[in-house]
């Protein structure tokens, strides 16, 4: 059976905005936990541990008090909560307003080691203290609670190997960055899932990398439930440009700049053409109407008949939700509670761990 995580990365603009935290992040979050709770479906919220903790740094409370308070009544409600980071906030600086540096946007330029570096932190203090944050702010909800799931800030895991056994080391044992056949690098960016392995889910050994599937020695490895593509040609296209499409308010901020490359109006055309012709289409509730989002179903059924239960999640930015996007949203989980029954389901992260431990 497919069993799909709605997921949440729960982050801020890194770019123009005119919205508050409470009006960009708060208010949309209580807006889609509120339709999740009436559906009685559970999501997967990703907190980006990074911005909290750097707004607390600077004294600047109000924000990530909301936050705090957010996250523990939403697990409160049975929602899940696993991590995200957005490393760029750690050298982020605050003069009317944010001045982020994009080339701290990867986790990997810290470096995967100790630094004798004052005032810098390793990849590795960053992960440490990111889940240590999570367990802490969360265990006064659950004692038991212990944070095992994993999303890459902008979909940058890559290079994996020590990011993974950094996660390994402080008991993530979910990772739900990898997005099969998409691929980016920008000099902000870079990941490419281009050669993932054909399996819905499987198991990542740090060392041997993402598109390695192990077979024997699960407990030194991470479960992978990667987000959802259509990659199909020329399917995609109609999907993209033909079915209905959400008329949206305009959004309360940018996105992050595409590129730190220079480009001219040559390379850039020629890299929109590329993309069109052989990126993967996204499984996410930022934009698409829920009957394309059906489509994207139907293949994963079809892609995978034999494989028992498996899971893959569908991504959500609440910054970016308003009234269209939260009752787009609804519609689609009440297509899937009334046309798909038997076949497919909704699961949060952790629950689909747990389950894949009792079969293992």
């Amino acid at each position: 059976m497919l069993k799909l995580c709605i997921t949440f990365d729960y982050e801020l603009f890194f770019n123009d905005t005119n919205s508050t935290e409470k009006a960009a992040l708060i208010a949309p979050t209580a807006k889609l936990v509120q339709a999740l709770d009436e559906m009685n479906v559970k999501g997967t919220f990703f907190v980006d541990v990074s911005a909290i903790l750097r707004y607390k740094e600077l004294g600047m409370n109000e924000f990530p008090k909301l936050a705090e308070e957010q996250v523990r009544l939403l697990y409160s409600r049975g929602h899940d909560v696993g991590l995200h980071i957005h490393p760029h906030w750690y050298t982020s600086t605050f003069t009317n307003g944010w001045n982020h540096d994009n080339s701290h946007y990867r986790i990997h330029s810290f470096k995967f080691s100790d630094t004798k570096k004052r005032n810098v932190k390793s990849a590795n203090e960053i992960v440490s203290e990111s889940v240590d944050y999570l367990n802490n702010l969360l265990q006064v909800v659950d004692e038991k609670y212990r944070c095992i799931s994993f999303r890459a800030g902008g979909f940058c895991l890559q290079p994996e190997q020590e990011y993974l056994q950094a996660l390994l080391e402080k008991g993530i044992k979910v990772d739900s960055s990898v997005c099969k056949g998409i691929f980016k690098d920008s000099g902000i960016h870079y990941y490419s899932f281009m050669h993932m392995p054909s399996q819905a889910n499987w198991w990542v050994n740090p060392d041997q990398g993402l598109n390695v599937p192990i077979e024997i020695d699960k407990s030194k490895t991470i479960y992978e439930i990667p987000i959802g593509s259509y990659g199909k040609k020329p399917s995609k296209w109609m999907l993209s440009k033909a079915y209905p499409k959400l008329k949206q308010p305009p959004r309360k901020g940018a996105h992050t700049p595409n590129s730190m490359h220079a480009q001219n109006i040559f390379k850039k055309y020629l890299g929109y053409f590329k993309n069109i012709w052989s990126q993967s289409l996204i499984f996410t509730l930022d934009g698409y109407h829920y009957r394309v989002l059906l489509r994207f179903v139907d293949e994963f059924l079809k892609n995978h008949p034999d494989e028992g239960d498996y899971y893959i999640s569908l991504i959500c930015h609440p910054k970016f939700s308003n009234k269209v996007l939260v009752k787009n949203m609804e519609s689609f989980i009440d297509s899937i509670h009334k046309d798909y029954r038997g076949r497919v389901k909704f699961s949060t992260i952790s629950e689909a761990y747990n389950q894949e431990l009792t079969e293992l």
